[in-house]
């Protein structure tokens, strides 16, 4: 997990960090959420597909967010999969708030 003086690029991150639990882990205190990542759905939230997902995650991961929301029904599970694909090689690197409905 990056912290504020352990960054994958050197840089500060000014996002606070917190344990989770006994688990050890360190997460940001800000998350992003995932409702309007549609993929190529039609929805009334959003319309992020991949390439803006892409975008968004690396933004965030850059000022040390690393927790990120989603919901198995956001676009009928079609957030889950864009924000995967998005964070595809750089899973390590955070956490999910998985819900389920």
């Amino acid at each position: 997990m990056p912290t504020s003086s352990d960054r994958d690029q050197g840089e500060i991150s000014h996002v606070e960090f917190r344990s989770l639990g006994a688990t050890g882990l360190k997460v940001s205190v800000l998350s992003f959420g995932t409702m309007s990542f549609v993929g190529k759905q039609q929805s009334v939230i959003g319309t992020i597909e991949l390439p803006e997902a892409r975008r968004l995650v690396d933004r965030c991961l850059d000022a040390g967010v690393n927790l990120f929301d989603t919901l198995d029904v956001y676009a009928s599970g079609e957030s889950e999969r864009v924000l995967g694909e998005a964070l595809k090689g750089r899973r390590d690197r955070l956490c999910w708030n998985l819900k389920r409905a």
